[in-house]
């Protein structure tokens, strides 16, 4: 391990995705990275999973499969454990692009810094050619009023952050980055990475496109998160009318996606009231 480069720490929660769990693991080892921690945390997995894990366990740094409360819970309890000074999570159906590691090391310096690279979505398929997130101008206002969207696979942070933000993934099902992304906006704004990081699985059991109207529960919770957010600022009744106003405005007129999905940085919808 060579300690020159700043020790990057990457949680995987892992449930019942063992047939795409081995290109996740094997997309963090092949980086070549020299100071890695890796920490796989499966929620006690029936399918091949457990044996994909111990294919490659001298690699990985810690790893267990037992039950947990979700997804939130076993990240929570990887990044636990993680001493590294970069810090990241995969889901297992997700994977990165070679040299990632290298280019947001590259970046590193101490403090609460965080970074959002590109991300290029992915449909097994032959032929196709995925969608390719370009992260636009991110800092709190955008997040917080037009709900701005970050692929979740194409950000990293420092240590120095995270024990800031509160040093926890939010209990959530849908919305747990969302919520995070504003809790870091609120200390600083990232630096976005020209380079594509990693690529974002679409598939029948994903989340916000797999289950039943998955994204508008997406909406619903980061609505949800919204609203919690902005009365714990105790705001006056003039401040609320305003940012009522404000969110209106901004979700009517600004040059939003038109099919609420995930594969834009921001959906075009009717945000309700705070």
């Amino acid at each position: 391990m060579d300690q020159t480069w700043p020790k990057i720490s990457i949680i995987t929660p892992s449930f019942n995705q063992g047939q795409f769990l081995e290109q996740t693991i094997r997309s963090v080892l092949d980086q070549n990275y020299p100071n890695l921690e890796y920490i796989v945390m499966d929620g006690g997995s029936s399918d091949q999973s457990v044996e994909i894990i111990k294919k490659y366990a001298s690699s990985i740094n810690y790893w267990v499969s037992e039950p947990d409360k979700g997804q939130a819970d076993a990240i929570n309890k990887g990044f636990a454990r993680a001493s590294g000074d970069i810090l990241a999570w995969i889901n297992s159906d997700d994977y990165y692009r070679p040299g990632a590691f290298s280019e947001i090391a590259s970046r590193y310096q101490k403090g609460p810094h965080w970074w959002v690279g590109m991300a290029r979505e992915y449909i097994q398929g032959p032929g196709y050619e995925g969608k390719l997130y370009i992260p636009q101008k991110v800092n709190f206002r955008r997040l917080f009023y037009e709900r701005q969207i970050i692929p979740q696979v194409s950000v990293f942070w420092t240590r120095e952050l995270w024990t800031a933000a509160g040093s926890r993934i939010a209990d959530l099902h849908y919305a747990m980055d969302y919520e995070l992304w504003l809790r870091f906006g609120a200390i600083t704004p990232p630096e976005l990475v020209p380079a594509e990081l990693a690529l974002l699985r679409i598939h029948r059991d994903t989340k916000t496109s797999g289950e039943g109207n998955g994204m508008a529960r997406y909406f619903e919770e980061s609505d949800r998160v919204r609203r919690e957010w902005f009365h714990r600022k105790k705001r006056s009744p003039a401040g609320m009318a305003m940012a009522n106003l404000y969110i209106s405005f901004m979700t009517r007129f600004r040059l939003f996606s038109k099919d609420n999905n995930l594969r834009h940085f921001a959906g075009r919808r009717q945000i309700p009231r705070l």
